[in-house]
Formats: C-alpha cells, sequence, structure tokens
C-alpha cells in the first residue's frame, strides 16, 4: 500500500459556537468554542476575533480557548488504505481544566466511513491541551480538532 498521512489539526468551527458543554458528569453551559485557523482551510478570522472578542466584553471576563499541546497522529484505516480513500474529520473536544480531552464528538450527523471517525476519535481521546482560561482561572471549554487523512503518493 500507498505510504499515507494521518495528522490532526487544530481548528473552530463559527456554526458550533452556541454549543454547551456538558461534563460527562455535571452538564455545564461553556463559552464559544476556541478559535482557531485551521491551516489549509479557507477561514474568517475577522469574524472568530470578532466573536470571542463579543464574548470577552458581554461577560467582564478575558476567556483564553484551549490550545492544543499534543495530539497523536491517527492510525490510518486499514480499508481507507486499501481502497485509495481520504478524508477530513473533525470532531467537538471537550477540554477539562487539567487539559484532558474528557470527551469527544463528530461535528457531522452523518459517519464518513471507511474507519475514520473512529481512528480520528481514538487519537483525539489521547490530546493533551493548556487548559482554557477565564481571567487567568482554567476551566473546562469545548474546542474542535481537525483530523486529516491523506495518502502520500496520490
Amino acid at each position: 500500500p500507498a505510504p499515507a498521512d494521518a495528522a490532526p489539526v487544530s481548528g473552530s468551527a463559527a456554526d458550533a459556537a452556541n454549543t454547551s458543554a456538558s461534563a460527562p458528569s455535571a452538564p455545564e453551559p461553556a463559552p464559544p468554542i476556541a478559535a482557531a485557523a485551521d491551516a489549509s482551510a479557507d477561514s474568517d478570522d475577522t469574524s472568530t476575533d470578532a466573536a470571542l472578542a463579543a464574548a470577552n466584553t458581554a461577560n467582564s471576563a478575558v476567556i483564553v480557548p484551549p490550545k492544543q499541546l499534543e495530539v497523536p497522529a491517527p492510525r490510518y484505516p486499514p480499508q481507507a488504505m486499501r481502497l485509495r480513500k481520504e478524508a477530513t474529520v473533525l470532531l467537538k473536544v471537550y477540554v477539562d481544566e487539567r487539559g484532558q480531552v474528557r470527551q469527544v464528538e463528530p461535528l457531522s450527523r452523518r459517519e464518513i466511513g471507511f474507519g475514520f471517525d473512529a481512528a480520528a476519535i481514538r487519537a483525539a481521546q489521547e490530546a493533551t491541551f493548556r487548559p482554557a482560561t477565564r481571567d487567568g482561572e482554567p476551566f473546562a471549554m469545548w474546542t474542535t480538532l481537525t483530523m486529516r487523512f491523506r495518502l502520500s503518493n496520490r
């Protein structure tokens, strides 16, 4: 089989800004999803920055979103490699006040298939982040993570 690359990319989804955080044990509303540009996708940083600035002003608190520290590369699904499939999986990730991932959900309502979704979720569960802060104090918050699966030789 051809060599393949599977890589995580930190990102955000403006349409997910109103997502409520729900810790596995006790749900609690969360600030908007963290804003970070996807390196290879077109993104409007101005509107994302404006949304975070508005949230910070409205709450009179300075909110700093979680920052990706380490995300293991997902394992390329064997079936997808055999069929020469590629995919990008967008995930919603709940990062606790210690920077540990506590919950992972796909942002897409439909499964991509070929094993991509499960491989991306497994890798995201092992990720570590610098936790979000509100006025310098760590707190749990949702953010997004993009996992790209690309074949090296197309």
